[in-house]
C-alpha cells in the first residue's frame, strides 16, 4: 500500500512539474515575434466572429505577461470604413473572469497615444456602424437572467493627443458655434481615475480633460465626477475652464435618447447649481449662436434647469463686469 501510495505522489509530483514547465514555456513563446503574431490572428478572429469588426495590429508585446503593449492598431467597421486607429496602447491586466452572470475586464492602467476616433452616420442611414455593433450588448438595467453583465474596469484612464469626429451626413452643417452634427475634438488630453464601465453605463473620476474643437471653442480644463448612460450625463464637483470662463457646482444633462445631443437647445434638459462661477458670454455663444458678438462677463450663483431654449434660474446672484 505504501509503495503505491509512493508512486502516485510521485507521479502527481511529475504531472505538476510538467504542467508548471508548460506555463513557463507557454508564457516565453508568448513574449517572441512568433508567439505575438499567433496570439494577434487568434484574439483578431475572435473580435471578428463576434462583432463583424476587423482589427489590425502591427505590433504586440507582453512586458511582463501582465502588461501588454499594442502599437498601430487600426479597426474598421462593419462595411470597412476607419473606427479607430492608435499609435500605441499600454494596459496593465489585473483581472479577467467570465462565467454565466458576468464577463470582467479589470485594468491597472490604461494608456493610449495618438488614438483617433470616428463616429459617423452615413446618408440614409439612422445610426452609426458602431451602433449596430453596441447593441448586440445587453442593457445596464436589463434583469434577465439570460444576459451576461459586461464590466470593463480601469484604476487609471490616459490620453496623449487624441482625435474623435462625429457626423450625421443625414443633418447639414450649422455655423457659428458648436454643431452637435458634426463635431470634430482635436488635441484631447485625458487624466482620469476609477473608470468603471456596466454594458451601456460608465462612471468615472475626470482628473483633467482638455480639448479643442473645429468651431474655435477651447476647453483648457475640465474635473470631476461623470457618469454617462443613454439617457444622463452628470458632472458632480465640476470645476470647468476655459481662457475666460470658471465653472463650479455640479451639473446634469438629461434625455430620451443619445440623438438629442442633436437638437441640444430644444431636447437636452439640464439640471444644475453653480457657485461663485465667471461666465464668458462669448463661450456661451458657441453653444446659442444669437449671442455672438455679446461680450460680456457674469460673475454668477444659483440653480439652472431647462433646456437652453427654456432655461430657468432660481436663488440667482450676477454680477456684471470682470
Amino acid at each position: 500500500m505504501k509503495l503505491v501510495v509512493k508512486k502516485i505522489l510521485k507521479i502527481s509530483a511529475l504531472l505538476s512539474l510538467a504542467i508548471l514547465l508548460l506555463l513557463i514555456a507557454l508564457q516565453l513563446f508568448l513574449l517572441t515575434p512568433a508567439g505575438q503574431t499567433l496570439l494577434v490572428r487568434f484574439a483578431t478572429n475572435i473580435i471578428y466572429n463576434k462583432t463583424g469588426l476587423r482589427v489590425s495590429i502591427d505590433y504586440i508585446a507582453f512586458k511582463p505577461i501582465d502588461n501588454l503593449r499594442l502599437e498601430k492598431v487600426y479597426v474598421a467597421d462593419l462595411k470597412g470604413d476607419t473606427l479607430a486607429y492608435l499609435e500605441s496602447l499600454d494596459l496593465s491586466i489585473k483581472r479577467i473572469k467570465s462565467n454565466e452572470a458576468e464577463f470582467v475586464l479589470a485594468f491597472g492602467k490604461v494608456k493610449l497615444v495618438n488614438p483617433v476616433f470616428h463616429l459617423h452616420i452615413h446618408q440614409g442611414d439612422t445610426q452609426s456602424r458602431l451602433a449596430d455593433v453596441l447593441d448586440l450588448l445587453p442593457s445596464s438595467d436589463d434583469t434577465s437572467t439570460s444576459s451576461k453583465n459586461i464590466i470593463i474596469k480601469s484604476k487609471k484612464v490616459l490620453i496623449q493627443n487624441g482625435r474623435f469626429s462625429y457626423h450625421d451626413y443625414n443633418q447639414a452643417l450649422l455655423r457659428p458655434g458648436v454643431d452637435w452634427s458634426h463635431l470634430d475634438l482635436s488635441e484631447i488630453h485625458l487624466d482620469a481615475s476609477n473608470f468603471l464601465m456596466l454594458n451601456d453605463t460608465f462612471t468615472t473620476f475626470f482628473k483633467n480633460l482638455s480639448t479643442f474643437e473645429k468651431s474655435g471653442f477651447q476647453l483648457d480644463s475640465l474635473a470631476g465626477e461623470a457618469h454617462f448612460s443613454p439617457v444622463r450625463t452628470a458632472l458632480q464637483n465640476m470645476h470647468i475652464a476655459t481662457p475666460n470662463t470658471r465653472l463650479l457646482g455640479n451639473l446634469e444633462f438629461q434625455y430620451d435618447s443619445i440623438a438629442d445631443y442633436t437638437e441640444f437647445n430644444t431636447h437636452v434638459r439640464m439640471r444644475g447649481q453653480l457657485l461663485d462661477s465667471k461666465i464668458y458670454t462669448e463661450d456661451i455663444a458657441y453653444f446659442a449662436p444669437d449671442l455672438f458678438g455679446l461680450r460680456e462677463s457674469l460673475l454668477f450663483n444659483g440653480n439652472v434647469r431647462g433646456t437652453v431654449s427654456n432655461l430657468k434660474v432660481r436663488n440667482m446672484n450676477i454680477l456684471f463686469g470682470n
